[in-house]
């Protein structure tokens, strides 16, 4: 958590993987707690990063990937510490997030 913190204040960009494992149907897990601990410490936006496809093309089931499909990357529009301190209390930011997130997977 220090590196991450310290690369932040150093401007620098920083992808976190909230769920903290990866989906056994495709659909978002919730969001750990860390995300938000690191980007109140190092004073960062956070922009919301879903990708849709990595299920279908390596689902946990599977020792290798497929050599087929399609992976796709979007991005939310960034959020202050201050528009994340406006949804409510640690939880509901959370789950505010995994929302978005799953409402990006989905489109």
């Amino acid at each position: 958590m220090r590196t991450c913190i310290e690369v932040l204040k150093k401007g620098e960009g920083l992808s976190l993987f909230p769920e903290g494992t990866r989906s056994e149907d495709g659909r978002v897990l919730p969001l750990k707690s860390g995300m938000l601990l690191i980007a109140r410490r190092a004073g960062a936006t956070i922009v919301p990063m879903a990708i849709s496809g990595s299920f279908e093309a390596w689902p946990r089931s599977r020792k290798l990937p497929h050599l087929t499909g399609r992976i796709r990357v979007r991005w939310g529009k960034a959020m202050t510490l201050e528009q994340l301190k406006a949804m409510g209390d640690e939880a509901a930011v959370l789950e505010k997030l995994r929302e978005e997130l799953q409402e990006m997977v989905d489109e």
